[in-house]
Order: structure tokens, then C-alpha cells, then sequence
């Protein structure tokens, strides 16, 4: 058996942490083995992002996003589905792509 991505998506301040959360809590309260995880990513990358949200734009923006994505892929996503694990992210989808559009 393989793990389980669930992402949480929706616009800025709608509870999408707060969702996360409390189902990443309610499934491991059940026993299973869950990894919580966000984009941008905690790492200094991803705290880089957050902090120049409005600073960086079109190709910086794309490829900071892209490269947070790449390293959170594979340093924390496939390691925890491979241990079998269910990850939920607080955002994945379309965000990055909507960063570099200007639409948020």
C-alpha cells in the first residue's frame, strides 16, 4: 500500500490552515500516520517566498516557487507517502502558477 495526498486549497484567510490541522488531528486521533506539510514550505525558501510575496514577480517569482516545490516534492511529499503516511498540505495545486500570474 502507498500514501495519501490531500491538499487543502482556497483563498487567502478561509481557514485552509486551520482545516488542515484539525483533520491532519482528527485522522491521526484515528490511528493513522499523517504528515502535515504547507506551501510555501517552512524552509528558509519557502520563508523567502512569504516574506517578498510582494516584492518578486513573474520569472523570479516562478522559479522560487518552482524550486520550493521541487525540494518539498522530494524532501518531504514522497518520503512520507513511501512510508505509507497521508499527507496533507495546506495548499499545492494551482497556487504557484496564480503567484506568478499576480492574481493573489
Amino acid at each position: 500500500m502507498t500514501g495519501v495526498f490531500l491538499a487543502v486549497e482556497g483563498p487567502n484567510g478561509v481557514g485552509k490552515s486551520t482545516s488542515a490541522r484539525l483533520l491532519a488531528d482528527r485522522l491521526a486521533g484515528r490511528g493513522f500516520s499523517v504528515h502535515l506539510t504547507t506551501e510555501p514550505t517552512r524552509t528558509r525558501l519557502g520563508s523567502l517566498i512569504r516574506e517578498t510575496e510582494g516584492e518578486l514577480s513573474g520569472r523570479a517569482l516562478a522559479l522560487a516557487v518552482a524550486a520550493d516545490r521541487a525540494a518539498h516534492v522530494a524532501v518531504e511529499i514522497e518520503p512520507a507517502l513511501a512510508d505509507q503516511k497521508i499527507v496533507i498540505s495546506d495548499r499545492y495545486g494551482s497556487r504557484p502558477r496564480e503567484w506568478c500570474m499576480g492574481s493573489v
